[in-house]
């Protein structure tokens, strides 16, 4: 099930189009969900992808499943880097801005809404939602768009393509080490 689960709301992550994607599992029990997470993190790392949980509760976890480099990337644009340390991210340094956003998921009991960040979603667009408090956008697909309607249209699709694909794929039997893309031929 975790498996199916991970392709399905990862994909995008996994295929290398989107810098990171998020999703919610539900555990029954929870060593076993461990030894999976470790086991992921040791074929994702070989692609250049990381999978961590970011925070849990009795009965889920929240999965994170991010490119580095492409987080490293989007942290060392002007813009994500003044709204980031506006929160108190250190993002010189990757492991700490994420042990941050855990802190602030689990200090909060909600998204800090900075999580458009990590996800790789338009700076403009996270900045609209924080200063319209989610409401008054554009659009609304895999984030509220408050900028380039068309560019999301865009993203939104290639997303959903690739998880079509993706859950195509891993139904025939592809392994999911074949379906993580390595980082150096993106």
């Amino acid at each position: 099930m975790f498996e199916k689960e991970l392709i399905f709301h990862c994909a995008p992550a996994l295929a290398g189009i989107k810098t990171a994607n998020l999703f919610r599992y539900k555990v029954l029990e929870r060593q076993g969900l461990y030894k999976v997470i470790s086991l992921y993190r040791q074929i994702f790392q070989l692609k250049g992808v990381e999978i961590r949980i970011l925070s849990q509760n009795e009965s889920s976890v929240l999965i994170y499943v991010y490119r580095p480099e492409k987080l490293k990337k989007d942290f060392n644009r002007k813009r994500q880097r003044e709204c980031l340390q506006q929160y108190g991210y250190n993002v010189e340094c990757l492991e700490d801005a994420i042990q941050h956003l855990s802190q602030r998921i689990e200090e909060q009991n909600e998204f800090p809404h900075e999580i458009g960040l990590f996800l790789g979603f338009p700076v403009e667009d996270v900045l609209g939602f924080i200063e319209n408090k989610g409401r008054n956008c554009k659009y609304t697909g895999c984030w509220k768009v408050y900028f380039d309607v068309a560019e999301a249209e865009k993203q939104f699709a290639r997303f959903k393509r690739c998880t079509e694909v993706y859950n195509r794929c891993y139904e025939r039997g592809t392994d999911i080490s074949r379906l993580c893309v390595n980082s150096a031929l993106i």
